[in-house]
């Protein structure tokens, strides 16, 4: 079985398949749901091929196996191959929990992030407290898209993170769309997690905490978020 899951859900996964049994890895490209058998590439094109899929082996072995689905899945766009599969679902997870939160959490799309400089900020703060967490838990963060996000920790590199993030400006959180067919969400499995092993290792993580708390709110009421009100609920916490 080869998970492309949101999150860390390996552990669970291993409660029901062999542990020997399952690859793993992230997507790294974004889409929106049009329509039964038609969805629309919302990370641009280059981007897209460039990095389309990470996937490993959970031990970080490069097997032949792991090398037969790279074949494969090249069709689609470029695969990487990591060494570090645990790494790899972390740096996902930074990103989903930073821009995917935001997004569900602001009813935006990622450029709306971007380009508002409040929106931003917290976006910037949500990093720092998953590179943070992620370290506490002995997580050594792989590349994504080339990128080495323990470069943002300690708010740095503003510019650079902006920049990076810059092809996925169309994305709407897959969270989003779900509270907006008033579906479950996956919360518990992103910013939720961070929260959760934030607190194992007395790690504050108040931001992702809020966006827990609006998404969840939003979630069991079925209204959106709106951004101006969401905007002001992390404006709080500074």
């Amino acid at each position: 079985m080869l998970s492309l899951q949101n999150g860390v859900p390996e552990e669970v996964i291993q409660q029901y398949i062999p542990r020997e049994n399952i690859v793993a890895g992230s997507v790294e490209f974004g889409a929106t749901f049009k329509a039964p058998g038609v969805s629309e590439l919302t990370t641009d094109y280059n981007a897209f091929k460039n990095y389309a899929l990470q996937i490993g082996e959970l031990n970080g072995e490069i097997t032949s196996r792991v090398k037969t689905l790279k074949s494969l899945l090249d069709c689609i766009g470029n695969v990487h191959l990591s060494d570090n599969l645990l790494g790899t679902k972390w740096s996902k997870l930074l990103i989903n929990s930073t821009f995917s939160g935001l997004s569900a959490a602001l009813n935006c799309t990622y450029g709306d992030i971007l380009d508002n400089p409040d929106a931003f900020e917290i976006a910037r703060h949500v990093v720092d407290e998953c590179i943070k967490v992620g370290h506490a838990n002995h997580i050594e963060f792989a590349t994504i898209s080339g990128h080495d996000l323990t470069e943002f920790e300690n708010h740095k590199n503003a510019e650079k993170l902006n920049k990076m993030i810059q092809p996925s400006r169309k994305l709407e959180a897959s969270m989003l769309q779900d509270l907006r067919k008033q579906r479950q969400t996956e919360i518990n499995y992103i910013n939720g997690l961070v929260v959760e092993v934030g607190e194992k290792h007395n790690i504050s993580t108040p931001c992702n905490q809020k966006i827990v708390e609006i998404i969840s709110k939003a979630s069991s009421s079925s209204e959106l978020p709106k951004f101006e009100h969401s905007l002001q609920l992390f404006k709080i916490l500074a």
